[in-house]
Parts: structure tokens; C-alpha cells; sequence
């Protein structure tokens, strides 16, 4: 888990202290349910992926599909910055490059 240190202004721990209390949770939990509120993680948009990879898959034109892949793995890093890409064979075959992941 990543840690973050954080100045607060004058009164605001004991607004979260209260917050927490309020909410039967710690302030950690607290301040992590506001932060989530605020920032969500995105969502990805299965439909597009499942367009993307049928349109990868299918296309001739590998100008095409190298456009196309560079979509998809834009969505991903969106998601995950840290996580695999997909890349295409020569045979036009998705496949997972993990190679620069962990």
C-alpha cells in the first residue's frame, strides 16, 4: 500500500476524527472514502475493448491495427499504468506483453 503524508489545516483532524466516529470507521478509512468519492478509479469500457479487439482481429491494414492496439493499450494504462499491454502477432493473433509489467 502506497503511504502518503499529508498536512492538515487547523480543526480538520478533528472534523475527520468526528466523521469517523460518525461512520463507525477509522479516520485512515475515512479519509481513504473521501478520497475515493472524489477520485474514483476509472472503468473500463468493456464494449469498447471487445470493438477494439474484434476491429484488431479482423482489420488487413496493419497501419490499422497498430492504431488500433495503441487505443487499446491507452485504455488499459488508464486502468493499470503499471500493468502488461497487448500486442498483435504477425498472424494477427492479441496477445499479452508483460515484459515491461512489475
Amino acid at each position: 500500500m502506497d503511504q502518503f503524508i499529508v498536512r492538515l489545516p487547523d480543526g480538520m483532524r478533528d472534523r475527520i476524527k468526528a466523521a469517523a466516529e460518525a461512520n463507525n470507521r477509522s479516520m485512515n478509512a475515512e479519509v481513504v472514502a473521501a478520497l475515493e468519492e472524489k477520485y474514483p478509479a476509472p472503468k473500463l469500457d468493456v464494449d469498447r475493448l471487445v470493438e477494439l479487439m474484434m476491429l484488431i482481429t479482423s482489420t488487413r491494414d496493419q497501419s490499422r491495427r497498430v492504431t488500433l492496439v495503441a487505443e487499446l493499450n491507452r485504455i488499459f494504462a488508464e486502468n493499470d499504468p503499471s500493468g502488461p499491454r497487448v500486442g498483435i502477432s504477425g498472424d494477427s493473433r492479441l496477445f499479452i506483453d508483460d515484459s515491461e509489467s512489475e
